[in-house]
């Protein structure tokens, strides 16, 4: 099952499964399932669901944007080994499960 590894700096902080049925969202607010403790990062900043395509990165309309692979992104398809960066956390997509 394709999952996200959180991390600050090299110091992994967690990983979650992603679901083919189940929107992920991420922010610094209570109510995300990914919740990063940041300033740099939005209340609702990004979320990740599924598609046709595979599994997408959207940015909420964010402050600070979301960056995948070093470039800013509004949506994106997610593909093994992409970094995703928010605020000052990378999040690196795996799709080998």
């Amino acid at each position: 099952m394709p999952f996200l590894t959180l991390k600050f700096r090299d110091t992994i902080v967690n990983r979650y499964k992603l679901d083919p049925e189940k929107t992920l969202h991420i922010g610094r607010r209570k109510t995300n399932d990914i919740i990063i403790e940041n300033l740099a990062v939005s209340g609702n900043h990004a979320k990740v669901e599924f598609s046709k395509d595979g599994f997408v990165i959207t940015d909420l309309q964010s402050k600070n944007g979301t960056y995948v692979n070093k470039k800013p992104i509004s949506s994106c398809v997610l593909k093994d080994r992409d970094v995703i960066r928010i605020g000052m956390h990378t999040l690196i997509f795996s799709d080998k499960g």
